[in-house]
């Protein structure tokens, strides 16, 4: 069996290809692939975007801006909990800078819950 496709030439003129059933199956195939590929690699975009996030999030509570970093931290943590789940080593680093930070800015009691949820990530 053979199936139509409309295509448009480089002069505009409409055309119309023939192939076969198994050249459209093929077809389909490489399509559903690359689409799977594209979201592999949004993940791996948005997982550098995190990367980033907490290392700019590092300088700016290296230079006490807690509250700026606080908010990168948070946003590298949304991305990676939802990439990655809550129990992977990169989810227990955002709480542990998460951690940290509200260490530095005093809240004590924040800083040892979110010490918890990074212990709870830890285990794998």
């Amino acid at each position: 069996a053979r199936g139509k496709k409309k295509k448009k030439s480089t002069n505009g003129d409409e055309l119309i290809v023939i192939s076969s059933d198994s050249e459209t199956a093929d077809d389909e195939t490489t399509n559903h692939a690359t689409e799977q590929q594209l979201s592999g690699r949004e993940r791996e975009i948005q997982l550098i975007k995190a990367r980033n996030l907490t290392r700019d999030g590092n300088v700016l509570n290296n230079q006490r801006k807690y509250a700026k970093a606080l908010n990168l931290f948070h946003e590298a943590l949304q991305i990676r909990l939802k990439i990655l789940g809550d129990r992977h080593e990169d989810v227990a680093v955002s709480y542990h800078c998460i951690a940290y930070a509200l260490k530095n800015q005093g809240k004590h009691g924040s800083a040892v819950r979110s010490q918890g949820k990074y212990e709870n990530a830890m285990k794998l």
